[in-house]
């Protein structure tokens, strides 16, 4: 299994993340440069952009270059994670994004880890949907038993 950022450890101030399994090493210092924070933030309205560029506090599961897994500030269900590209993107172009694959198997991980007795991973699309950040990104759900479907 790869090394994630245990829940005690998952902080702003860490000095390193390494991620075995995705072939990730991040140094969160380096964040600290502008010209990251400008290549990784495409909407400086965006809290997840800021969040990526370490400009808006976030409890971290996992964190690299490409992806990152925070705790979402809602509380509806005891766990809910949120599995975020660190590049602002669309929910249609996360899906349709190579980071797909790799997205899902850090949200499986996550809900094994976190939620061992059942999770669900869910994503929403637009009003209707339910979507409330324009940055893409998948939930993972659970730690207590979640009910039927919508």
């Amino acid at each position: 299994m790869k090394e994630i950022i245990p829940q005690a450890e998952a902080r702003h101030d860490s000095n390193r993340f390494v991620d075995k399994k995705y072939g990730s090493n991040y140094s969160h210092k380096a964040i600290a440069d502008p010209e990251d924070r400008t290549a990784l933030s495409s909407d400086p309205n965006c809290v997840f952009c800021k969040i990526s560029a370490a400009e808006e506090p976030a409890r971290y599961r996992y964190l690299d270059n490409d992806l990152m897994v925070i705790v979402n500030k809602l509380t509806w269900v005891p766990l809910m994670l949120l599995v975020i590209p660190r590049k602002h993107m669309s929910q249609i172009q996360m899906w349709s994004s190579g980071l797909l694959t790799r997205m899902g198997n850090l949200a499986v991980d996550m809900g094994a880890m976190y939620s061992p007795n059942g999770f669900r991973i869910l994503s929403n699309f637009g009003r209707d949907g339910m979507q409330s950040q324009s940055h893409g990104h998948i939930h993972v759900i659970g730690g207590t038993s979640l009910g039927p479907y919508a």
